[in-house]
């Protein structure tokens, strides 16, 4: 067999991806936040990358995510009140969702019983229910599909809530 497979043609479909491959490298490693990289270690970085001779848009992808999570070390709050923070943030980012957000977490906050995730769609004026857990994450709130209930993902997710009101999302 190993015969017969020799004498076949090899096609390296990445061999001529070169170009498609640095755009990528250099589009994500641009990305990498500031406080992490300067642009001459991100130069650097993207060089180192694109030094491999075989390039392959999956060993560059698998790099780029190693870099990501020494990004996200060298930014990760040191607070839990620090990473509501940055969830928060994240929220505002999004200005459709910060009045959504307030209303659900001022729900999920303050009901007396446990919201099936539709109640509380209605309750903030959304159309599609799982927009709840789209706009809050999971940083905020627990969804249990079994019993189609919501709620808010630990205590001191509602001491913030309600620490803050609704002056913030949360």
């Amino acid at each position: 067999m190993t015969e017969k497979l020799g004498e076949c043609t090899v096609l390296d479909l990445e061999e001529c991806q070169g170009s498609d491959i640095s755009t990528f490298v250099k589009l994500k490693v641009g990305s990498i936040d500031a406080r992490v990289a300067s642009d001459e270690v991100k130069a650097q970085i993207i060089d180192e990358l694109l030094q491999n001779e075989k390039k392959r848009f999956r060993w560059a992808d698998l790099q780029i995510k190693r870099l990501e999570v020494l990004e996200a070390l060298g930014t990760m709050p040191e607070t839990l009140e620090g990473i509501y923070l940055s969830v928060i943030e994240k929220i505002s980012s999004r200005p459709s969702d910060i009045t959504f957000a307030k209303s659900i977490l001022t729900w999920l906050s303050f009901s007396v019983r446990p919201l099936k995730l539709g109640e509380v769609a209605e309750a903030a004026g959304l159309e599609v229910p799982e927009d709840v857990i789209r706009i809050c994450s999971t940083s905020f709130v627990t969804f249990q599909r079994s019993d189609n209930k919501i709620k808010l993902s630990h205590f001191s997710s509602t001491s913030n809530v309600q620490a803050n009101g609704t002056n913030s999302p949360a």
